[in-house]
């Protein structure tokens, strides 16, 4: 994605107990990566289903 907050060889970060969300700069600068992490028990999921992967991080995400 675009790298609308101008981020400079960095990046900025939320967490809380068991959850993460961040974006952080690449490619010179000129594009931002976005990155969830959650904790959770083990999950069964397909890793080539990427709807399903939208899913899970949406509903971690709500809580």
């Amino acid at each position: 994605m675009p790298n609308h907050l101008g981020l400079d060889r960095a990046g900025r970060f939320y967490n809380e107990p068991n959850r993460t969300v961040g974006v952080y700069s690449a490619k010179d600068n000129t594009e931002a990566k976005a990155l969830f992490w959650f904790g959770s028990d083990r999950l069964d999921y397909d890793h080539r289903d990427v709807g399903q992967q939208r899913r899970i991080v949406t509903c971690r995400g709500a809580r």
